[in-house]
């Protein structure tokens, strides 16, 4: 091609062609077959609107790790101001800069740009957008780095905005650990969690199954006053039994809790020196905790808070 039509193409160029136009079949097949996929196999397909993106990596790595061979990450950096040339230019010279993070990293993550005149706009209008996947964004995720108060208000308000739209949301909160040696996930089971437990227990596998977590070991630990404990053991016990809940009874350790050993003082005392710990937390507590959202237990490592819009079938 390159000897006998000069003047066309390389073959280089042709061939990304063929790739655009594959991809774009793909996209408008899978569409196609999105409500009978939605039935039989949900995948998590997370975005995430930063603005700090290039000042921790520990937002970044959940997103690598979620993308490896399971979900699909899509990671939007936020430029705050109008669309005009010098935001245009501010916008391409980021997008180089996200996509040589990405190769850098070898990771599976979708990288954009937003121009817009702030975060709640961008965050409304990026969370309707269909992932690299082509399915809709079911997860949005946020990430503030611990004792940070004022990016903490923040959060809480994003998730405020957020809620209307019917999507599982993920908070990290960064401890500057790094995830430690990635040995060790701990997932909390609490009260309220009937409808978060399969997306934790999830989200925890779909990590674990990354390289870097090659020999990492997954605890559940479930914790209920002392006067329900053994009508809440039989109840998750049922739910394993019957397939609801995507864990070995074995891997469940059961802890009481009562006014004088706090719950959170049974998370601390068993996870505190955890890699990663995972907690859920129910929409209303975004209104009615908001000052101890995200901050309680203080005394842990990373920390990935989530909130499940419905209950997650597992096939």
């Amino acid at each position: 091609l390159r000897s006998s039509r000069s003047r066309d193409r390389d073959l280089s160029a042709i061939l990304q062609g063929v790739m655009f136009q594959m991809t774009r079949h793909l996209h408008v097949s899978v569409q196609k077959q999105y409500a009978s996929f939605q039935a039989k196999d949900w995948r998590p397909s997370v975005v995430m609107i930063a603005q700090d993106t290039f000042e921790r990596n520990e937002a970044f790595d959940i997103l690598r790790w979620i993308s490896y061979r399971y979900g699909f990450g899509t990671l939007i950096h936020h430029i705050e101001g109008l669309l005009s040339e010098a935001t245009t230019h501010e916008a391409r010279r980021t997008l180089t800069k996200l996509i040589q993070m990405t190769e850098g990293s070898t990771a599976s993550v979708f990288v954009d740009t937003v121009v817009s005149p702030d975060y709640g706009t961008a965050l409304s209008q990026m969370a309707q957008t269909a992932g690299i996947s082509g399915l809709e964004n079911n997860c949005l995720f946020f990430e503030y780095p611990a004792g940070n108060e004022e990016r903490h208000n923040l959060i809480v308000g994003y998730c405020a905005l957020s809620s209307p739209l019917g999507l599982n949301q993920m908070v990290l909160r960064s401890s500057g650990h790094r995830f430690g040696f990635h040995r060790n996930i701990h997932v909390w089971l609490t009260e309220g969690d009937d409808i978060n437990a399969n997306l934790l227990i999830l989200m925890a596998f779909i990590i674990s199954g990354h390289p870097d977590w090659d020999e990492a070991e997954i605890s559940v630990f479930a914790s209920f006053p002392a006067r329900d404990i053994e009508k809440q053991k039989l109840n998750i016990i049922e739910r394993i039994t019957a397939g609801r809940l995507p864990i070995s009874k074995k891997r469940v350790r059961f802890y009481p809790f009562t006014d004088d050993d706090a719950l959170e003082n049974q998370i601390v005392r068993h996870s505190g020196s955890a890699d990663l710990t995972l907690l859920g937390f129910r929409h209303k507590d975004i209104s009615e905790h908001s000052k101890e959202l995200f901050t309680n237990p203080a005394d842990l490592r990373d920390t990935l808070f989530i909130s499940a819009a419905r209950e997650v079938s597992i096939h």
